[in-house]
């Protein structure tokens, strides 16, 4: 088999000291760090065979991650001075890409390829490196064709997510959040039921009221879809029902307006636009203005349901969401936890072990 899992920062984490190098009865290879090296790499290479020895020796070492990460940043910078300086890229891009393919090649011959249990394409974190490193040859090898490349060139701002598994923490960091993805289903069908429960009271009472306007009597001029500009007509919905709303000043005259306000996305006509409308409430970008125009055309006690959609949607269900998140990056957390705990045991057991038999 490839390496065992290593802790985020590259290395077995704890104490533990370090047990000496051997190969055991089964011929697979046991690292000073006690990762464990089995099958045969390339085809040939044995894990007792002294160039996979090297390369092990080679992927182990701190500063390889470190020089690799370092590339990547430079190659980050590069990627976002292309608009203004593209030539830089243009010269540089065939060196990138050699030094990232020579880091896949070391890791493949120190690690194997696929056909082991954990070889290079066994790990995930390591798909994406692959995917990088093949796609970004295709516009060298097809570079006299008259095929068009632009597509694939956007593979390269894939680059700067391979960090990731070489940054202490973010591995940890993105396990938790593909595990709470599951635990989300919940919250989501929750936060469906409120989005309906609110969308559907909107519509029953505030369709249509956020099309009027107050107009100029004598120009007929319409102004912008404001709270001070909406309206209640009391031709339509009656003076009770307009009785807590605003009504048009002096030399102006309430008028039917086609479009809602926010070019037309703040509106209760339909239960869809009323999810949009809501949505946008929940996320408290600009909620106030929409409560206010609300007001305006309906009643002062819209207020209420505007209120109670920002204190359920914002504050309650938009934070179901970030405790789903965080108990998965306590949970993630805690297993890495013992798991760096049971290799640092292993390894002080190999190494008990090697001082016994020596």
């Amino acid at each position: 088999s490839a390496p065992a899992q290593a802790s985020p920062s590259g290395g077995p984490a704890g104490a533990a000291p370090a047990a000496a190098a051997h190969v055991d009865d089964t011929g697979a290879f046991h690292s000073a760090t006690g990762r464990v090296y089995a099958g045969r790499s390339f085809l040939c290479l044995a894990p007792a065979n002294p160039a996979r020895r090297v390369l092990i020796r080679l992927v182990e070492h701190p500063w390889f991650d470190r020089a690799v990460v370092l590339v990547i940043l430079v190659n980050c910078v590069l990627l976002a001075l292309e608009p203004e300086r593209p030539e830089l890229l243009a010269r540089t891009e065939l060196a990138f890409v050699a030094v990232f393919t020579a880091e896949a090649v070391v890791r493949v011959g120190a690690c194997g390829f696929v056909v082991a249990r954990g070889a290079y394409l066994r790990d995930p974190w390591n798909w994406l490196d692959f995917v990088t490193v093949v796609v970004g040859w295709v516009p060298f090898v097809l570079r006299r064709t008259d095929v068009r490349l632009t597509a694939l060139r956007i593979v390269r701002l894939l680059r700067p997510l391979r960090t990731m598994k070489s940054i202490p923490g973010m591995a940890v960091l993105v396990q938790s959040l593909l595990l709470s993805i599951p635990k989300l289903g919940n919250v989501v069908l929750l936060s469906s039921f409120v989005f309906l429960v609110f969308g559907i009271m909107g519509v029953q009472v505030f369709a249509g009221r956020l099309h009027y306007r107050c107009a100029d009597a004598a120009t007929g001029a319409v102004p912008e879809a404001t709270a001070t500009s909406m309206c209640c007509p009391d031709g339509v919905y009656g003076e009770a029902a307009c009785a807590s709303a605003r009504a048009c000043g002096p030399g102006e005259a309430c008028v039917f307006v086609l479009a809602n306000p926010a070019n037309g996305t703040n509106s209760f006509d339909s239960i869809w636009m009323a999810l949009i409308t809501i949505f946008q409430c929940i996320t408290l970008e600009g909620w106030t203005d929409i409560m206010y125009m609300t007001m305006a055309t309906a009643s002062g006690w819209a207020c209420l349901y505007f209120i109670v959609l920002v204190i359920v949607g914002a504050f309650f269900v938009v934070n179901l969401f970030l405790a789903v998140i965080a108990d998965s990056l306590d949970r993630a957390v805690r297993e890495d936890k013992l798991d760096a705990a049971a290799r640092a045991e292993a390894q002080a057991a190999r190494a008990a072990e090697g001082e016994a038999g020596s």
